[in-house]
């Protein structure tokens, strides 16, 4: 339950700290005084928008402290969020002129969406129009969920939507992964590197080779000419080798009359040795060049392709070429793979598919049986509420999809009078009937999270008299088992309440200033009478202020004045 608030220079709040009590409490007040921005600072505690016109006037910042006690389920939450967890939880939100604000959890920063988390968990706040939680699928499905008789249902699905939440996200993040990828395009590109083998040829060896074909004839005449240089071509012409022959053997004979010279006559036979072994060698190159036009061709064709892909990939080299083929074939490899995990995500995927849709259909079954134990409970409320032809038909429909609330969603068509036909919530005209269908199903349904404080904004316009009795009748009821918090209008459900504040505004030094007052004894009643007669207050508004005070805590009923 909120234990305290406790507001800085909010609006027209000074300064002003409210100790709340347990139970039925009730907040009254003459119109303008102030009771808006109550509550309009509880829900900036909260976490609800930030406006920075909200700072009174003068001031630099203001801030909004709520203190309330502690449940199992938010002890629970504070320790997944890695916060420190007390038996009271404190919760502070800071406003600057600048409209930037923070917020804190038991003095440790929080983001605004983990404060409104928990302030979920800790107050229902019910604005004075505020019925969007009837025309939200989300709110309507949770009033519905809390009434099933099993509850495995819903976790059985939660737990098969998650499974298929990841498995999507999974299969997702493979196709993301080459969602840029053509593999038909890829593969083609690998093919023409392929059929070309160029990471696996000698092109230097290869291009060797077409020059030596491509220059045959030239390459055999020059090698013959060289041959016959050395060693005559029979046609009488002196020939290298036979020159040297004759060299050879008049140094040798000098050699015989000259000892010295024994050295230079064995380098000449060495010389001599040499070329014979050249001569042999220039035969048989001759011999191996061969014209080959057949094999000439082909390597014009391996060249050709090799200069129109590198031109086609921009390369300068051959090596930058087998870089890309290189690239091309670890992409393919890789996409083989992640073809291999897609197929088996997509699998997954269905798996999940079909266990989804299994447990979607028993949820279903059963929220449509809770349904209908609800819309006869809220119907038990309004006939109490003094509505006793009311009625309240669900009527189910399927969505094409699935998210974390099934494929489920509910209308909800209200009737107020016998003969008119049911409408959907946002059809029905009177202030009064919506106020007290909001508050019947507040009185039976606690959206199935057991929030421990519930706040309502004049949850009661547009009713007076023997109905306003049954609706204060109905909200102490309701704080029986949760505090609440009822800003009202209404003398009947003012005097309902355990406690009772006043909201009073007074002008000081040319600022105006909103405070909370604890009222009590006389000055209760004479609050009373007063939004029962007026400023002019009559001993006959007095005497019925104290018999409402006075039936409002027993059973009795109000006597009519």
């Amino acid at each position: 339950m909120l234990r305290t608030l406790e507001v800085h220079q909010y609006a027209l709040i000074e300064h002003l700290r409210v100790e709340w009590q347990s139970g039925f409490t009730t907040l009254t007040g003459e119109t303008g005084s102030g009771k808006s921005i109550l509550l309009g600072a509880l829900g900036l505690a909260l976490g609800e928008r930030a406006d920075a016109s909200n700072i009174r006037k003068g001031a630099e910042k203001c801030w909004v402290e709520a203190v309330f006690d502690g449940t199992p389920q938010t002890h629970q939450w504070l320790e997944q969020k890695g916060l420190d967890v007390f038996e009271e939880i404190t919760i502070r939100r800071e406003l600057g002129i600048q409209g930037r604000s923070r917020a804190f959890v038991n003095d440790t920063p929080v983001n605004l969406g983990d404060l409104r988390e928990l302030a979920a968990q800790l107050v229902d706040l019910h604005g004075q129009d505020d019925t969007r939680a009837l025309l939200e699928r989300e709110h309507r499905l949770n009033w519905i969920d809390a009434r099933l008789e099993h509850p495995g249902s819903a976790e059985a699905y939660r737990s098969a939507w998650e499974a298929y939440r990841k498995a999507q996200e999974h299969l997702d993040q493979l196709k993301k992964e080459w969602g840029g990828v053509d593999p038909d395009y890829l593969k083609f590109q690998l093919n023409e590197l392929e059929a070309l083998r160029v990471a696996d040829q000698d092109w230097e060896a290869l291009d060797n080779q077409r020059s030596t074909l491509l220059h045959a004839d030239a390459i055999r005449s020059a090698l013959l000419l060289a041959w016959q240089s050395l060693e005559g071509g029979g046609d009488g012409a002196p020939d290298a080798l036979g020159l040297l022959r004759m060299v050879e053997k008049q140094l040798g004979a000098a050699c015989s009359l000259l000892p010295r010279l024994e050295s230079l006559h064995t380098e000449l036979i060495g010389a001599l040795t040499q070329l014979k072994e050249v001569s042999r060698e220039i035969t048989r190159e001759a011999d191996a060049i061969q014209e080959d036009p057949v094999a000439l061709e082909q390597l014009h064709d391996q060249f050709d392709e090799l200069n129109r892909l590198m031109t086609k990939h921009r390369c300068q080299e051959v090596s930058q070429l087998v870089a890309l083929y290189n690239q091309y074939r670890n992409q393919w490899d890789r996409w083989c793979e992640s073809e291999v995990s897609r197929e088996e995500a997509a699998t997954r995927l269905m798996e999940c598919e079909a266990l989804l849709k299994e447990t979607a259909q028993v949820w279903t079954q059963r929220r449509m049986e809770a349904g209908e134990r609800l819309a006869v409970d809220i119907s038990e409320a309004l006939k109490e509420l003094h509505m006793p032809h009311a009625q309240l038909i669900l009527q189910w429909r399927t969505r094409n999809s699935w998210d974390a609330w099934g494929t489920d969603d509910v209308d909800w068509l209200f009737s107020a009078n016998p003969g008119s036909p049911p409408l959907p919530l946002h059809q029905v005209a009177s202030g009064g009937e919506r106020s007290r269908l909001m508050l019947a199903i507040k009185s039976v349904v606690e959206d199935g999270q057991g929030v421990p404080t519930i706040v309502l904004d004049e949850i009661d316009t547009g009713v007076s008299g023997q109905i306003a009795e049954k609706m204060a009748r109905t909200m102490q009821r309701m704080a029986a088992s949760r505090q609440v918090l009822a800003i009202t209008h209404l003398p009947q459900v003012a005097a309902a309440g355990g406690h009772q504040w006043e909201v009073a505004k007074w002008v000081e030094a040319g600022l105006t200033t909103t405070q909370v007052l604890p009222l009590t004894g006389a000055a209760r009643v004479l609050a009373i009478a007063r939004m029962l007669s007026g400023t002019e207050v009559s001993d006959a508004a007095t005497q019925h202020a104290q018999s409402l005070l006075d039936a409002l805590r027993s059973e009795t009923p109000i006597q009519s004045h």
